[in-house]
């Protein structure tokens, strides 16, 4: 519907008396809609032009044939435009060339001259000559081209941005003033009479203001505005462009309408070209603006020659200058802001990088607004004339606020010189080691106690400075840490020296590889060979002391077994029972000293008595020896395993012998039962409690007060241990003494 009711419009536009027209609007129209939306509408154009044709023709095939030729143009048209890589925009130069030159003249010239020779083949036409007809129908084509086809673009393009009411009604503004000015130059006939067609200039003003204010919107529409009235004034047969002859009213009407909107789409898309290539330039120095901002850099434009400078970015942040105040510096304005003590450095790297064609990369000291200075590294790039001389007449650069990263580089350097010293100067051994054992880093005071420069261990195994029987152990304790983060073992062992001996060491093996700064074994260890060896001499030498000790408890042992021997062989010459007794006494007492010297040869511990198998022994050798006169009588030990030193362990023997001995002798006197206990146990304090009861016949109080040596014995045993002793007969009789165990263990 839209393509033939165009072409409707384009045969009502005929000239009068012919049946050409100035302007065939359906081209244009159908080139631009097959290239917007495809091939596909092609038999749209070619329908559209056939229903106009078989009403305005007197041949259905003359009128099938040019509908054909019709569609073949709008075709060839629209594939030249794809293949030029067209922008229905037209917003630059080539695009509108493309459109008007490439496309437009091409496409209609074979659509003209197919056309025509369909014509004249079934059409009799009365024209005198050939070219003029194919110049009539090719002009009357590419005007419609550049009339009709820039609208259909116009409306096809992107929108950007919004025109504001004030800009809108300027456009209104100057469409009524350029169809005023259009109407009243092609229609009125008393301007025509003397200016004849010079008065069509008076169009060109509007055109070039509306092309430059207004972009391509406004060079098409005003196109289209002085267009249309020019063709109008020309169909009603009157204007500027109305002749005798309709050949040259046709050429002139194409001619000033091509040179006409030639020049407006020219002069729009060159705009908008300088449009465009502006706001790029906004926007690209807009990002430079706010990203030299926000990055707190300056960025600076020296023009050599002159010493002047132009300052942008982030000046008050760097310099705490305002913008203007700042703009005002020269070359050596700048220079004088410099420290003192830089400017020789600063001012050679400048001569430097112009003359070696260098970039500039240096850093000084600037002095700031409030006489503070700021740590800035400063980069450019020179710019030369030649592209061999090395005398620049432009400096490009930036300036960067670098003081708190140099601070902290300062501190971290700082950091890193006082851990450094630390780790060299540590008494220990420190190494970094990946997962299969390779040294990674060695530190100095590692030289020290293995004799190898770190230089020399790093890249190697450890496993190659470990000892060979203990390579093995660690292989697999190193497989442990490895799943083991943050996890530690203990590192003992020998790692050889460089002169071939081996060390001992000792230390700690951690695993970090789950810190990304270290991801490493770290090993720290320590020489420890002299305490080793230290070690192994005392153990020596105390084992020696613990021989020649046991063979001292052994020789009092066998002296004590000596002089009971000789107590014995001395009883048995006397007569007299009391005295026979007294030595049996004398004998049993031998005998419990002589059993703690026996216990302590056999004992693994020298200092102190497993008294609980020592109290055992003693009440089971009493037992023996009072024979018959104890067979109605029991011994319960309740001793637990305690342990008293060899001081403690004889007074508490003899104390038991002699209470042992009593009982058997007075508690059950004419053969009568009992039960003697002997009990001995810790108390809280460290305090020992040693009880021996019986429940026999109990202990009078004369014999409690009778001048005894064995109840003497006890009392001074007693007192030899600083204890206190109590007897209680209220049944049977029972001693107690609790006195302090100086060991405080038990065993």
């Amino acid at each position: 519907m839209l393509i033939a009711g165009i072409h409707w419009v384009g045969v009502s536009m005929s000239f009068v008396g012919t049946g050409y027209t100035q302007v065939w609007s359906p081209s244009g129209l159908s080139i631009v809609l097959l290239f917007l939306f495809g091939a596909r509408f092609a038999p749209a154009v070619f329908i559209g032009t056939l229903v106009n044709y078989l009403v305005i023709l007197p041949s259905a095939p003359a009128a099938i044939l040019l509908a054909l030729v019709a569609a073949l143009e709008a075709l060839l048209g629209s594939a030249i435009l794809q293949r030029t890589a067209f922008e229905p925009s037209l917003r630059t130069l080539r695009d509108v060339g493309k459109l008007i030159v490439v496309s437009g003249v091409v496409s209609t010239a074979v659509g003209s001259l197919l056309s025509i020779a369909a014509c004249r083949w079934l059409i009799p036409i009365t024209i005198p000559s050939f070219s003029i007809h194919f110049l009539l129908w090719w002009a009357g084509n590419l005007t419609g081209v550049i009339v009709i086809a820039p609208v259909v673009c116009l409306f096809a393009r992107k929108r950007h941005g919004s025109w504001n009411a004030r800009r809108i009604a300027e456009f209104a503004l100057l469409l009524v003033s350029v169809a005023i000015v259009s109407l009243i130059v092609f229609n009125g006939r008393f301007f025509t009479a003397g200016l004849q067609h010079s008065l069509a200039f008076l169009l060109f003003p509007f055109v070039i203001i509306s092309s430059i204010r207004f972009g391509m919107m406004g060079a098409v529409m005003t196109l289209f505005v002085i267009s249309s009235n020019v063709i109008l004034s020309a169909v009603a047969g009157e204007g500027l462009f109305a002749a005798e002859r309709y050949a040259s009213s046709l050429l002139l009407v194409d001619i000033f309408l091509l040179v006409l909107g030639v020049t407006a789409l020219s002069l729009a898309s060159l705009a908008e070209e300088r449009s465009w290539a502006d706001r790029s330039v906004r926007i690209s120095e807009e990002r430079y603006r706010i990203v030299t901002e926000r990055t707190g850099q300056l960025v600076y434009d020296y023009h050599v020659g002159t010493g002047t400078i132009h300052w942008g970015g982030a000046v008050r942040e760097l310099t705490q200058y305002d913008p203007p105040e700042f703009r005002q510096f020269d070359f050596v304005k700048w220079f004088d802001h410099i420290h003192p003590d830089d400017r020789t450095r600063v001012s050679a790297a400048l001569q430097t990088a112009m003359q070696q064609r260098q970039e500039l990369r240096t850093e000084y000291r600037f002095r700031r607004k409030d006489g503070s200075y700021a740590e800035v590294l400063d980069r450019g790039t020179f710019l030369y004339h030649t592209e061999t001389g090395t005398e620049a007449y432009r400096m490009l650069g930036t300036m960067a606020d670098v003081s708190l990263r140099n601070d902290t580089m300062r501190r971290l350097r700082e950091s890193e010189e006082r851990y450094r010293i630390l780790i060299d100067k540590s008494a220990d051994g420190i190494m970094l080691m990946d997962k299969r054992g390779i040294i990674l880093f060695v530190s100095a005071s590692a030289e020290s106690i293995i004799g190898y420069a770190p230089q020399e261990l790093i890249g190697t195994s450890i496993f190659s400075i470990l000892h060979p029987s203990e390579a093995k152990q660690y292989t697999y304790r190193f497989g442990r840490l490895t799943v083991e983060f943050e996890r530690s073992q203990q590192l003992f062992g020998r790692f050889r020296h460089k002169n071939g001996a081996w060390v001992y060491i000792e230390g700690m093996v951690t695993n970090l590889f789950n810190t990304p700064s270290v991801n490493a074994f770290v090993a720290n260890f320590r020489d420890v060979s002299a305490r080793i060896l230290a070690e192994d001499r005392l153990l020596r030498s105390l084992k020696e002391k613990e021989i020649l000790l046991k063979e001292v408890h052994h020789r009092v042992k066998n002296n004590m077994q000596v002089i009971s021997s000789l107590l014995n062989l001395q009883s048995s010459s006397l007569k007299d029972a009391a005295s026979v007794a007294l030595f049996r006494e004398s004998q049993q007492r031998v005998r419990s000293m002589s059993l703690v010297h026996e216990i302590l040869y056999q004992s693994q511990d020298l200092a102190s008595v497993n008294f609980g198998a020592y109290v055992k022994q003693l009440v089971d050798s009493l037992h023996r020896s009072f024979g018959a006169r104890a067979a109605g009588v029991s011994i319960s030990v309740k001793v637990g395993a305690l342990s008293l030193e060899m001081d403690e362990a004889i007074p508490c023997g003899l104390i038991i012998n002699e209470l042992v001995s009593n009982a058997l002798k007075y508690a059950f006197p004419k053969k009568r039962t009992g039960t003697i206990t002997v009990s001995m146990k810790q108390l809280r304090s460290s305090v020992v409690r040693l009880t021996v009861s019986d429940n026999g016949a109990g202990m009078n109080a004369q014999r409690r007060t009778a001048d005894s040596l064995g109840l003497k014995l006890v009392h001074a045993l007693t007192e030899q241990l600083h204890g206190t002793i109590t007897i209680d007969t209220a049944s049977g009789t029972a001693v107690t003494i609790e006195f302090p165990n100086h060991r405080q263990t038990a065993v």
